[in-house]
């Protein structure tokens, strides 16, 4: 009788399935994570350019809203004593800020600008930098301050340098209807800031990877120089209509 149970015992051990262990050895999970290194290695560049695609296209559209919101509010024409009312402009601020400014006066004959009210500046990010851009003899560009500036019929306005100051934009950033100049004046405030056609976005890490360095001083950097070619082949051209402002975009 026990022969029997015993036969009939181990008849349904050998029946039954055997369960596999369940999990990795410890080479399996070594392999899998230097797979996992090796992507992110050979990935995080590309994530990299993604990311800075990503701000130049942000920076892009911000500067274009702001420039059609001048050319707009430049078509208002306003009372302004002492001269001619010379129109608004996106003004370029060297804290990568876009302010909407409009001729309100004149001081010593200079047209002052001051902030259109209830319009926030357009913030920049930070790894962003926008220059300005003249063409003529010699094509140019520039770090802020500068500004796209459009007359009363909401014209475009560019000179690079030009004999009359009133072609030029005149930040008067604290509007008591004079320029308060100098390193310790807060707000900052700025004269004779160059109207430009256009700007040419690019990311600063970029630019300083490739070996240049920004200028420590307000000034054109004409072409041929090196890193005026860098700045137009690698970043992004944005000019502005002369007579519509619509944006024309070169790659």
């Amino acid at each position: 009788m026990c022969d029997l149970r015993s036969t009939i015992f181990d008849v349904r051990s050998a029946a039954a399935p055997r369960q596999s262990a369940v999990g990795f050895t410890l080479v399996e999970l070594l392999v899998v994570i230097a797979i996992i290194v090796l992507l992110l290695v050979v990935g995080m560049p590309a994530i990299g350019t993604m990311f800075a695609s990503g701000r130049v296209t942000n920076a892009e559209r911000s500067v274009s809203s702001a420039v059609a919101g001048a050319q707009a509010y430049a078509t208002r024409e306003l009372a302004v004593q002492g001269g001619e009312y010379r129109g608004a402009a996106a003004f370029f601020h060297p804290d990568n800020k876009v302010f909407l400014v409009k001729h309100t006066a004149y001081d010593l004959k200079k047209p002052l600008y001051t902030d259109i009210k209830g319009v926030d500046p357009v913030l920049l990010s930070p790894n962003i930098r926008v220059y300005g851009i003249t063409r003529g003899n010699q094509p140019s560009v520039r770090k802020p301050p500068f500004a796209v500036r459009f007359n009363k019929y909401g014209h475009l306005m560019s000179r690079r340098n030009p004999s009359n100051p009133q072609d030029l934009v005149h930040y008067d950033a604290n509007q008591n209807g004079t320029l308060n100049l100098g390193a310790n004046v807060v707000p900052a405030e700025y004269e004779n800031s160059a109207a430009v056609i256009g700007v040419v976005v690019f990311d600063v890490n970029d630019f300083l990877a490739a070996g240049y360095a920004e200028p420590t001083t307000v000034q054109w950097i004409d072409r041929p120089d090196a890193a005026y070619t860098w700045i137009i082949e690698n970043g992004t051209t944005l000019l502005f209509n002369r007579y519509s402002g619509t944006v024309m975009k070169e790659q």
